[in-house]
């Protein structure tokens, strides 16, 4: 019986390898890079403590926003795609997010990865997403080097340093956690 125990035991362990391994990847340190490149460039994705430099971006309405629209500003780059069931769900609390703190200093861009802006457009008017969104090009992606997966989330400060990067589902609690890092602007 003892035997059958250890057995399964090693099984069980064994099985569960690649799920520690994943998890304990998905995670870096500040000042570390994750394993992942950015897809099609070979470039390595950014770290925690880098400066972050966003390019000029035009939304799906035809805005414009440029660097002195962020100066300041905590900014949270949004990469997600309509047909993504974690962007789904996680989107509406970024909307939350946005008209909470949107007032004092907190700027949310949705980054959309998809080829056909009319349907990213109809996802934003159906869901009612007021927030800036933005269909990503090769030259953003470049720039902003955005990990494999979706969906992604850069959390970059008022100084410009990248505090935060998510890869995955957030869950609501986890992106109204986001606002606390807008903190007070300084004058």
């Amino acid at each position: 019986m003892n035997l059958l125990r250890r057995h399964l035991r090693l099984l069980c362990l064994l099985l569960a390898l690649p799920l520690l391994w994943a998890a304990g990847a998905a995670v870096a340190a500040p000042g570390e890079r994750s394993s992942s490149d950015v897809p099609g460039s070979g470039k390595p994705a950014p770290v925690v403590g880098e400066r972050i430099a966003i390019p000029e971006l035009k939304t799906i309405d035809g805005k414009v926003i440029g660097a002195a629209d962020l100066k300041g500003k905590v900014v949270i780059i949004e990469y997600w795609a309509s047909w993504c069931p974690f962007c789904q769900k996680q989107l509406p609390y970024f909307e939350k997010l946005h008209r909470a703190k949107a007032g004092e200093g907190l700027v949310i861009i949705g980054l959309n990865i998809e080829k056909d802006e009319a349907k990213a457009r109809g996802f934003v008017n159906t869901r009612k997403l007021s927030f800036p969104v933005v269909m990503t090009t090769p030259a953003i992606d470049s720039t902003l080097r955005r990990p494999k997966g979706l969906p992604v989330t850069y959390v970059i400060g008022r100084d410009g340093l990248l505090k935060r990067i998510e890869t995955g589902e957030m869950f609501e609690e986890d992106v109204a956690e986001l606002g606390d890092l807008v903190g007070p602007a300084k004058k």
